[in-house]
């Protein structure tokens, strides 16, 4: 059985001794170390200190070992700061190694030796402190800088870098009320003067922490505030170097600095307030910030580019790049343009991420909110790609965008995917050719290269769609969605729910449409409209439909209102308007209340008609059910246009109406029959009522080419023709008409009492009216009151009437035998009833206002007149009375007799003349 033994107590003696042994050896190496740095503590206080003068030129030396150049100085005193040892030197100078040439003077100043000098074998000073330094910077006509005998080429990377070194090695570097003169010879600008300059910058480690102020001329800027961190070992390596920056001008006129520093664009003028962030890495710009202020602001950002102009320009702007990744930004970044322009503070961000082996290159846009019409005004201005300046121009777009992003992969100007989405208010863009125009659209996006949706919330909307109808369309409000996606080669649009109205419209839509690779597309539509005036009905007539009947439709609905209207509209675009039906279906119906159709130029209108408005294929008809022409009511009325398709449009109308025939004289007066019956109605009176069927054929835009057959039918009419003819009464018949002709068969009625008939004809614009009848002599004291003859004659007379109408003269004749007629006249005119005698009465018009009547009284005599027409009457201007043979015509003022006569009864006449001239 194997025993274990405890460990031997002598070892733990062995353990300790070696701990001990250390620690003894560091306490007296420690010990020997502070009785050294004593030693040297005394040495420099009553040793060295005392003699400091007779170490100047061995100082001196080590400086310019330190610097790289010969160092001079003129005192030299010695001191403590605290346990560090204090060097106050006067006029220190950096000389020329060629020539002596002093390269840089320092009146004062006092360095803290740092006891690290030691340890690193190297001068080195806790802090370096310089009283009123003086300091030239030069840069060569080969770009190579100058400073205190440094040279420094940044495109070549030869620099002497000794001094900057040593200087970033030291814990502190102090300037008070320092000046420094910038000399840009490759420039050739003047001397630029930054005076009352502080500096501090404090070095650990190779980071270097550093603040500059300092008063630049009081008219270029105000003054300048400059700090920085910069991590970096030596000044010959600032290409593997990073760093950030600050700098601050509370006032800077950009322009003027023109001269010193090469701007990244070229700016004209600008003022106002300055902040800069500044961060580069591995000797590359990484970021730059800039908050800005400025006003009167005129710069060209590229030489191709126009020179931008704004009134106020502030916000801040941004750039960064990564690894082929650059970045633009803004924050509140707002402008008010010369224009007028007014851009709100906005956010934005721009990412453009350069192609790889392994990806394609890509972007990204995000924005807070985005006004497009300030935007568009100055795009031709900014450095954007030229795709889309020239997309700006064209579609002009107006309104805001907000909360959108948008990411695209492949090239800006072809990506080969992309997806949006944001917000929009008040948007607006001008149509082009397959795209339409919009203003005043609000809502919300979201779209990719293969799809996407628009919600909308939309007041004041005006639409433009020039491929599809003639005018834009003004909406109120315009709500629901729209859709859309890529169906291989083509594109589909959805309509989802669709609800608009305005002051004369309120309905909705909904439908599809899709593209075609050739054509116009493919569409199903269908829209239903609750409320609509007919005056809009042409403006949602496509603009395939040719223009005159377009402006048809826009002439002739005059007013009226619809209770309900419907569009159904299918097929392939390319066959429309589906002729038959067969190919696709475009079926437009509005049932329409109180419309006035103004269906043709020089036609009266068609007033407060019922009816239903019908479009369907290639053909418009319009039913009333009921209406007016003036005051007669329509029974039935319906205008057609068989095709719309052809420039010639053909309008049909089919009618009948029922009223007063003074109506039916009123529409014969105010139509172009007048004129095809030579104004033969002009000036007649009527009373009672009839019955009007009536045929037009109208081509739209070649009124010659009108066509009318049209028949009324008298029912007891009383008819006055103008002139002195007695009226018909009773009147029946029919009356037909066409665009050639006037005629009528068979017209009875009642002339003076007795029945009589007409017979109406014409050929060429000749019109001719033949009557024959009896008449009571004693109505004319009925229908001629005034007149003082008409008491003086009696009895019952046949007659014959002819009324001839040709080129504006109308004629009319009457003759009698007067057999029955009794005269009560002074002889020669008496008459006895029995008696047969014959006479003619002619009427001829002369022109609108004078005319020239005749009556021959068998042979006893004629008279003769020439009158005055005017409403209140005629006037004889001219008379004369022929008495038994002979002729003659009138050819003085006044009334004349000129006769043979056996003998005259003077008393008799003279009475008959009080009677005329008492009536």
């Amino acid at each position: 059985m194997a025993v274990l033994r405890a460990p031997s107590d002598s070892a733990a003696p062995a353990a300790t001794a070696l701990p001990r042994t250390i620690l003894r050896i560091t306490g007296r190496v420690l010990l020997a170390l502070i009785a050294l740095f004593c030693v040297l503590l005394l040495t420099i206080r009553f040793l060295i200190f005392p003699e400091l003068e007779s170490y100047r030129g061995q100082i001196t030396g080590v400086l310019a070992r330190q610097i790289g150049q010969p160092v001079e100085l003129d005192g030299l005193t010695g001191g403590w700061d605290g346990w560090n040892p204090r060097l106050d030197v006067k006029n220190l100078r950096v000389v020329d190694r060629t020539d002596g040439t002093p390269l840089l003077t320092l009146p004062e100043v006092h360095l803290t030796v740092a006891w690290t000098s030691l340890l690193f074998i190297d001068l080195r000073f806790k802090e370096a402190v310089l009283d009123r330094p003086q300091l030239a910077v030069r840069r060569d006509k080969q770009g190579i800088l100058h400073v205190a005998g440094l040279t420094f080429d940044p495109a070549q990377g030869r620099e002497d870098s000794a001094l900057a070194d040593w200087l970033l090695r030291q814990r502190r570097i102090l300037i008070h009320d320092g000046a420094v003169t910038w000399l840009d010879e490759q420039r050739d600008a003047p001397p630029l003067e930054l005076k009352r300059v502080e500096f501090r910058m404090e070095n650990r480690f190779g980071r270097h922490r550093f603040g500059l102020t300092g008063a630049p001329p009081a008219e270029i800027a105000a003054p300048l505030d400059v700090r920085g961190d910069v991590t970096g070992r030596s000044l010959a390596e600032w290409r593997v170097s990073s760093g950030r920056l600050y700098a601050r001008l509370d006032y800077v006129d950009v322009a003027a600095w023109r001269a010193w520093l090469p701007l990244p664009v070229d700016i004209k003028s600008g003022k106002g307030a300055v902040r800069v962030w500044f961060q580069y890495a591995d000797g590359e710009a990484r970021e730059a910030i800039a908050d800005l202020v400025l006003a009167d602001v005129q710069a060209r950002l590229a030489p191709e580019l126009e020179e931008l102009a704004l009134v106020r320009l502030d916000g801040r702007v941004g750039w960064r790049s990564n690894a082929g990744k650059l970045e633009f930004f803004t924050q509140q970044l707002a402008f008010i343009g010369r224009g007028g322009a007014r851009f709100d503070p906005t956010n934005f961000r721009l990412v453009l991420d350069a192609a790889t082996a392994a990806r394609p290159a890509s972007g990204q846009i995000e924005f807070s909110n985005l006004q497009l019409a300030p935007l568009t005004q100055v795009a031709e201005n900014l450095p954007l790609p030229e795709r889309w300046r020239f997309e700006l121009a064209r579609y002009n777009p107006r309104g805001t965008f907000a909360q959108g992003s948008l990411q695209w992969q492949g090239e800006t100007t072809a990506p080969q995917s992309f997806a949006a989405k944001g917000h929009f208010a008040d948007l607006g863009v001008v149509a082009q050719e397959g795209l339409p125009g919009v203003s005043g659209l609000s809502g919300s996006f979201e779209t990719t290269d293969q799809g996407g949706s628009l919600k909308l919330s939309s007041r004041g909307v005006t639409v433009d769609l020039p491929r599809v109808f003639s005018e834009r369309l003004a909406l109120d409000t315009l709500q629901g969605g729209i859709g859309w996606n890529r169906e291989g080669e083509r594109i589909a649009i959805t309509l989802e729910g669709l609800a608009l109205a305005n002051a004369q419209v309120s309905g909705n839509a909904s439908g599809t449409y899709r593209t075609a690779a050739q054509g116009p597309g493919t569409i199903d539509l269908s829209v239903q409209l609750a409320k609509a005036d007919v005056r809009d009905i042409y403006r949602y007539v496509p603009v395939i439909v040719p223009s005159a009947a377009r402006e048809w439709l826009r002439r002739a609905l005059v007013s009226g209102t619809a209770s309900d209207a419907r569009l159904r509209l299918m097929g392939d675009l390319a066959d429309f308007p589906f002729t038959n039906g067969k190919k696709g279906q475009f079926v437009v119906t509005v049932k329409a209340q109180g419309v006035t159709l103004d269906y043709a130029d020089r036609w009266p209108p068609l007033t407060d008609l019922d009816g239903d408005v019908r479009f369907e294929g290639p053909r418009v008809t319009v039913d009333a059910r009921r209406g007016q022409v003036f005051n007669a009511a329509l029974q039935y009325a319906r205008a057609e246009i068989a095709d719309l398709r052809g420039h010639n449009a053909l309008l049909r109308i089919d009618g009948e109406a029922s009223g007063p025939t003074a109506d039916f004289l009123r529409f014969v007066t105010e139509s172009p029959v007048a004129g095809w019956i030579d104004h033969f109605t002009d000036g007649a009176e009527a009373a009672g009522t009839g019955k009007l069927s009536l045929k037009l054929e109208l081509p739209l835009g070649k009124p010659a080419g009108d066509r009318v057959a049209g028949e009324y039918t008298f029912s007891g009419n009383r008819i006055k023709l103008p002139g002195d003819m007695p009226p018909v009464n009773r009147l029946n018949g029919k009356l037909t008409f066409t665009e050639h002709d006037l005629g009528a068969a068979q017209l009875t009625g009642d002339v003076l009492g007795g029945a009589a008939r007409f017979s109406i004809t014409s050929d060429d614009g000749h019109v001719r009216v033949a009557g024959q009848g009896s008449s009571d002599l004693g109505q004319l004291r009925v229908e001629f009151p005034q007149q003082a003859l008409a008491k003086r004659v009696t009895g019952t007379i046949d007659w014959q009437l002819g009324i001839s109408v040709s080129s504006g003269v109308s004629t009319w004749t009457l003759e009698s035998g007067l057999r029955g007629a009794a005269i009560d006249l002074p002889p020669p005119l008496a008459k006895a009833a029995g008696e047969t005698l014959p006479m003619q009465i002619e009427r001829k018009s002369v022109d609108r206002s004078h005319d020239a009547v005749s009556v021959r009284y068998g042979r006893i005599g004629q008279l003769l007149l020439q009158r005055r027409l005017a409403a209140s009457g005629a006037t004889v201007e001219r008379g004369l009375v022929v008495l038994g043979g002979g002729g003659g015509e009138p050819d003085r003022q006044g009334m004349w007799v000129r006769g043979r006569v056996d003998a005259v009864n003077a008393d008799g006449w003279l009475i008959v003349k009080r009677e005329i001239e008492s009536d």
